[in-house]
């Protein structure tokens, strides 16, 4: 069970300095080995999420909750081509409910669609 004990507001969090993470020089693009490997990439309003779905093998490709790229709001990318056939049902159902934003889906790579 993955617990959320993160109190501080999007506002209050630095940016991961990108220098050196994981030894590939940046936080764009990483393969992700390890669980623990998202510990060192992901911003921590976004990380019990991460971990939550890394445990379910849905592949996160990016994410984002931190006072410089975004203020108040935090986001996470999922690669779509890494859901089964059962969360894609439910991933479309909840973007024609509007509860989830179907802006850019991704296919892992960077690449948008």
């Amino acid at each position: 069970m993955i617990e959320n004990s993160y109190s501080k507001t999007i506002a209050d969090v630095e940016p991961i300095n990108s220098v050196d993470v994981l030894n590939y020089g940046g936080t764009e693009e990483v393969i992700v080995a390890t669980r623990d490997d998202l510990r060192k990439i992901v911003e921590e309003p976004c990380l019990a999420a991460c971990l939550y779905l890394y445990d379910r093998n849905i592949r996160t490709v990016n994410s984002s909750a931190n006072r410089q790229n975004i203020g108040n709001n935090g986001w996470i990318g999922i690669d779509y081509d890494s859901l089964s056939e059962s969360n894609r049902k439910i991933l479309e159902q909840l973007m024609s409910e509007g509860i989830i934003d179907a802006k850019v889906l991704g296919d892992g790579t960077g690449r948008r669609r």
